[in-house]
């Protein structure tokens, strides 16, 4: 991690130097896109952009891209994107769409069980490591994350180790658990939770 923070420093530093001499060869990516979105004096100090970059980095390793629109572009519904705004899929709004998930504002444990066990599809989300178009948590068809079932069977060990041995809490009840940042919700960085051994 030390040495992702020290090249991203020196990459935001040049970037920042170069967009200031206005320089027009700047690579359009994820650190240019981070810079852009800073438009404060307090939002565009290296190290705030540095960590910006790393988090949406790391939380967006599964997620659909951000793509900046480099030309005018209308939909056929008649929508219009002017060239240099940000675009993404909306993952909140599709992943609390009832039209996909029942009660999609409540925890359901077991939203991705089979309920069946006959290994039929009825169309619905059936197992966390599936990829359907409303549901983008392993990345989209074409290039979906290929250690999904790995990541999944290792969260599932540790959330059973957790949950039968471990009592838990916040220690501010009334903290605020996620922020967003576009249409990404992350969990918010500093939550304390407490763990008491059963």
């Amino acid at each position: 991690m030390k040495e992702l923070d020290s090249y991203l420093t020196l990459e935001v530093k040049q970037r920042l130097h170069d967009m200031h001499e206005g320089k027009k060869d700047i690579p359009e990516d994820g650190i240019t896109w981070v810079i852009e979105a800073s438009t404060t004096k307090d939002q565009r100090a290296v190290r705030r952009i540095v960590q910006q970059v790393i988090s949406v980095f790391f939380a967006s390793a599964h997620q659909l891209p951000v793509r900046k629109v480099l030309k005018d572009f209308k939909f056929s519904n008649g929508s219009y994107v002017p060239a240099g705004n940000v675009i993404c899929v909306p993952q909140q709004a599709v992943m609390r769409d009832p039209k996909y998930y029942d009660r999609p504002d409540e925890f359901l444990p077991f939203r991705f069980v089979r309920e069946h066990g006959d290994g039929e599809d009825d169309g619905a989300i059936q197992k966390f490591t599936d990829l359907k178009p409303h549901f983008y948590l392993w990345g989209a068809a074409a290039k979906p994350c290929p250690g999904r079932w790995y990541a999944s069977a290792v969260m599932q060990q540790f959330f059973v180790h957790l949950l039968t041995n471990y009592n838990f809490k916040l220690a501010d009840p009334n903290a605020s658990l996620t922020f967003t940042y576009t249409t990404i919700v992350f969990p918010r960085p500093g939550l304390e939770v407490l763990l008491q051994e059963r």
